[in-house]
């Protein structure tokens, strides 16, 4: 796998005080004229003419504004204050800075009645990443901008509706993205901007570094951009960002190749395993593809069928990043009575037992009360699709955690090591959980995590750091959780 580029440069953002789509000026004038009735509905025309700011469809980037203006049958339609009634269209009548607009209403308006004059509705699909030329440009399918108007006078002798002045306000933002490598530009056939879980996609007809994208305007939100060059995906994050309705902003971004995972199937002990069930280098854990997080670590590798009998298929194991339980401790069961699972006082015989997914299962159906399990099975983050989902792993399961985390099978369960070896034992699993961006097990005296595994009606096994053992507790005892999945 190709090593992406671990380095994201910062995003400089201008924000064009003057430039807007559809222009915010106070200046902007729609004087009203009468006109011989067409229809049996009532006709209004508006002169609208652009302030100091351009208001209307057609674009162009002009150095620090956006310069906008009429396109000959440009529609703008006519509806009551609330948006709800469609009252009629009006066409622009010519094209350039100031045109006529005029229409026939097909439901008539009462005096002083307040009117919501739109232009293109909000929608920010199927942009092409242009601004002008194309049908799927943003001047033909994003430019949303709004005006409201008075009623002052309905003639039923003309036919002719007026109304006051209005002021077209551009209801998004516009974005020119150029795109490069730090280096070089780079061409996308594909932008998607995600802003929180909303998307905004531009599908290019051809491949450009220089790519516009209308969107609602935000302050203050983290976003992220996705684009596809070639066959390579490019990745780009940034938190605090504001682009402002009305508003044209022009950014560079400097983005990285993302990084491609790993199949399960060929994950090695210690790779970070992603939500989106595949496997990534540690050395990657900064630079994950977009909408990717990390969600374990692989602990243990070994032949199809080896880390639980309940799989002919499983060959591996892969311990979450982080506590179960928001990192308390719980008891295995309430009591000190009950035999619901495999359990054995021999340590040789417990450690046979490969069995933690069917005693999760067991301790957490339907009448059972066992809180570690339950912790495990309900960890907070998702387990990735294609995996066994989490479990509590047995003491079997957490004897080939260790030994795969650690290499080395001198102090897990009956090492004749000092707690000194067992400790540096430790450093050396929690080292692998730590590199893949999670956090350590406890490692002090009493720091224990429960196994699936039970010992006897009122005893459980547990797996200790500090010691690097396998012991037996009371099941009421208060230990930590780890959960795992297999795959």
């Amino acid at each position: 796998m190709k090593k992406a580029m671990n380095k994201i440069y910062s995003m400089a953002l201008l924000i064009m005080a003057g430039g807007a789509l559809a222009g915010c000026s106070n200046d902007d004038d729609f004087a009203v004229s009468s006109t011989t009735p067409t229809g049996k509905g009532y006709t209004m025309t508006v002169d609208a003419t652009k302030g100091s700011d351009i208001t209307s469809k057609a674009l162009a980037d002009a150095g620090a504004t956006l310069t906008a203006t009429w396109e000959e049958n440009d529609k703008v339609e006519v509806y009551s204050q609330d948006g709800t009634i469609l009252y009629g269209t009006l066409l622009a009548q010519g094209s350039g800075a100031t045109a006529t607009l005029k229409g026939e209403l097909t439901t008539v308006p009462g005096e002083s009645e307040t009117l919501l004059l739109k232009y293109l509705s909000d929608s920010y699909t199927s942009q092409d990443g242009t601004l002008t030329g194309n049908e799927t440009s943003i001047d033909k399918t994003c430019a949303y901008a709004t005006a409201s108007v008075t009623v002052s006078k309905v003639s039923e002798t003309e036919k002719t509706i007026t109304t006051t002045s209005a002021n077209f306000e551009n209801q998004q933002a516009i974005v020119k993205f150029t795109l490069s490598d730090g280096t070089n530009a780079i061409s996308a056939s594909e932008l998607v901007v995600k802003v929180g879980d909303d998307e905004y996609t531009a599908t290019l007809a051809s491949a450009a570094s220089t790519v516009y994208v209308a969107l609602p305007g935000f302050t203050n939100k983290d976003i992220s951009l996705r684009a596809t060059v070639g066959t390579t995906t490019y990745t780009y994050s940034r938190t605090g960002v504001s682009f402002y309705n009305g508003k044209f902003s022009r950014v560079n971004v400097k983005m990285s190749q993302a990084i491609t995972g790993y199949s399960l199937a060929d994950a090695t002990v210690g790779m970070i395993v992603g939500s989106n069930g595949l496997a990534y280098n540690v050395t990657d854990k900064d630079n994950l593809p977009s909408g990717v997080n990390a969600v374990a670590v692989v602990a243990y590798v070994g032949t199809a069928g080896s880390v639980d009998t309940s799989s002919t298929s499983y060959k591996g194991l892969a311990l979450a990043l982080t506590d179960a339980n928001n990192g308390n401790t719980c008891a295995w069961y309430t009591t000190n009575s009950g035999t619901c699972v495999s359990q054995n006082t021999d340590i040789t015989i417990a450690l046979g037992y490969k069995d933690g997914i069917s005693c999760t299962n067991t301790l957490t159906s339907d009448g059972h009360t066992h809180a570690a399990a339950k912790a495990a099975k309900n960890y907070s983050v998702k387990a990735p699709s294609g995996t066994s989902g989490w479990f509590l792993p047995s003491i079997g399961q957490w004897n080939l955690i260790v030994n795969g985390l650690t290499s080395t099978t001198a102090a897990f369960p009956k090492g004749t090591g000092t707690t000194a070896d067992y400790n540096l034992a430790a450093s050396k699993f929690n080292s692998k959980i730590t590199d893949a961006g999670g956090t350590a097990l406890k490692n002090a005296y009493a720091s224990y995590y429960w196994a699936s595994t039970g010992a006897g009606a009122g005893t459980a096994w547990f797996y200790s750091t500090y010691y690097g053992r396998a012991y037996i507790a009371a099941k009421p005892n208060g230990n930590y959780v780890r959960a795992c999945f297999a795959f």
